[in-house]
């Protein structure tokens, strides 16, 4: 029964088998481990990040791994965004780091996982939209812990379920008072998965400012006007222009 321990080997019972019974005998252990894409060395640090009963003296260890693992996420998706990112709007830069770290978020991540289905806990009424991003932050400090505290090992499991859903973070993203910049970053990451960078360039001819947009080292537009901000408009819209006609002529030439 779960909830129950495995008299054997005093570890929580899953799928009617505790911990190490699961390695070999019980699919739903093994099937989270498929779907997180990493294999625990031990195996009662995933069940710690798992089981969040609660009782009148103690709290679980999971909700401090929760605890950690949230400060764990903060730092990669901040480090990894500051890679793919220019820094030049902090604003912009804000938005989206908040949207990728937020309850909301880690809890869709979580949900496509199912996690709730291998959570080991008393049900309560309580249970609130937060929690499978609970569990999401729990097991991602498990995993930490598992590879001997080895950041790397984590980072690559925050950028295959985290970073990699850039995309879908920036459906929510509404740059203030630049539609068209938000639809200019979304386009740019579908298509180089990297953000537009903005350069100041030599002005043309007859103009005070000229602003190019680069998306890695690929040069997209060029705009010129009396001031930066108008030549910023200007290379957005031109960039938005090259970009839907790109898309059109690859959707014209697919059979």
């Amino acid at each position: 029964m779960d909830g129950q321990f495995c008299t054997e080997h005093s570890s929580l019972m899953i799928g009617g088998n505790c911990g190490r019974c699961a390695t070999d005998s019980a699919p739903k252990l093994s099937d989270l481990e498929e779907k997180l894409g990493y294999t625990f060395k031990d195996k009662d640090l995933l069940l710690a990040a798992l089981d969040w009963r609660v009782d009148a003296k103690f709290m679980p260890k999971a909700k401090t791994l929760e605890l950690l693992g949230d400060k764990l996420l903060g730092l990669i998706v901040t480090e990894e965004l500051v890679n793919l990112m220019p820094m030049d709007d902090v604003v912009l830069f804000n938005q989206i780091q908040n949207t990728l770290v937020s309850n909301k978020f880690f809890s869709e991540i979580a949900s496509s996982l199912d996690v709730r289905e291998y959570v080991l806990r008393y049900r309560s009424k309580k249970d609130g939209r937060t929690f499978p991003a609970d569990v999401f932050e729990a097991v991602t400090y498990a995993i930490y812990l598992d590879a001997g505290r080895d950041l790397e090992t984590a980072r690559k499991f925050v950028i295959k379920h985290v970073i990699s859903h850039i995309g879908q973070a920036l459906e929510n993203i509404h740059a203030p008072y630049h539609t068209n910049e938000s639809k200019l970053l979304r386009l740019v990451w579908d298509t180089y998965k990297k953000f537009p960078n903005y350069k100041l360039l030599p002005a043309e001819k007859g103009a005070i400012a000229t602003v190019g947009i680069y998306a890695n080292e690929t040069l997209l537009a060029t705009g010129s006007g009396l001031y930066v901000s108008a030549a910023r408009t200007i290379a957005i819209l031109q960039a938005l222009k090259q970009l839907e006609q790109n898309a059109a002529e690859s959707n014209t030439s697919r059979p």
